[in-house]
């Protein structure tokens, strides 16, 4: 993570459960923002690994991590069938980084 501290958003797809859904990481703003292409109220397993991750990061800077990372479900465009998950992942990495790779909140994007 020392490398990408001049980075405004991490994209990290993620595969849970036989499925794929991306994680874009602010590390500034404290925010995991949640692309699912299947709604449904997920337990996203990777969040202590995330925070922990975060936790280590800041004392290597010598900071102490004052709070853990909020994660927020982005509404986007869902998948039709099963097996689509994969696509839509990739599909949401496009238009964020060909559409909005200037925003520094992801609040207010929609995927379609």
């Amino acid at each position: 993570m020392v490398t990408l501290k001049d980075k405004t958003l991490i994209l990290a797809p993620y595969h849970q459960s036989d499925h794929w859904l991306l994680l874009v990481i602010n590390v500034c703003s404290r925010i995991v923002y949640v692309f699912d292409p299947i709604k449904c109220d997920r337990n996203i397993e990777l969040k202590p690994a995330v925070n922990m991750a975060f936790r280590s990061y800041m004392n290597q800077q010598g900071q102490r991590a004052k709070s853990l990372f909020n994660f927020k479900h982005v509404k986007c465009a869902q998948q039709p069938g099963d097996f689509e998950c994969g696509y839509y992942v990739m599909k949401y990495m496009h238009e964020l980084c060909t559409k909005y790779f200037t925003f520094t909140s992801l609040d207010e994007v929609h995927i379609n």
